[in-house]
């Protein structure tokens, strides 16, 4: 059953009764982001790195094993050249640290930056079925553009860094 509400003039509220559910959607009032600022131009970022999404995932969610909460920040550094992504998580206990490598394609670009873990397991999870993925960034202060590598797909994850 569809079921719309109305303020003032126009309709800017509509729910969907499906079964036991309802989802409830709202008419954005405000002007809607540019995509061009949303979604950086891969094609413009300086670097990209191609990254074997299950080795990346697994090594993100052992590092995020010592977290002790949801949605902890990880380090991801890549050192000019190098051929393999280190990730770092940090515990809040001195002691509880954790560092694992992931291999790279191709040899890298110099990057670091903090991701919320949460943000990035998410994004893989989302790459299921697809065996690379590509990273393009400018540096580790800007949005990084992650997408399938070589995909027809139009698949495009955006994550900001961390301050």
């Amino acid at each position: 059953m569809l079921r719309a509400e109305r303020q003032g003039e126009s309709f800017r509220q509509a729910s969907f009764e499906l079964g036991a559910g309802t989802l409830t959607a709202q008419l954005i009032a405000d002007e809607y982001p540019a995509y061009a600022r949303v979604i950086p131009d891969a094609k413009v970022n300086s670097s990209t790195i191609t990254i074997k999404r299950d080795e990346f995932l697994n090594s993100v969610r052992q590092a995020c094993a010592i977290h002790d909460k949801a949605g902890d920040v990880i380090e991801i550094i890549a050192k000019d050249k190098g051929s393999s992504l280190e990730i770092v998580a940090k515990g809040t206990a001195e002691e509880d640290s954790a560092e694992l490598d992931v291999g790279l394609e191709a040899k890298a670009d110099a990057i670091h930056c903090k991701l919320n873990s949460t943000y990035v397991q998410d994004m893989l999870t989302a790459f299921e079925g697809f065996d690379n993925i590509d990273m393009a960034f400018k540096n580790g202060k800007e949005k990084l553009l992650f997408s399938p590598k070589g995909s027809s797909s139009t698949l495009k994850y955006v994550v900001m860094p961390v301050r």
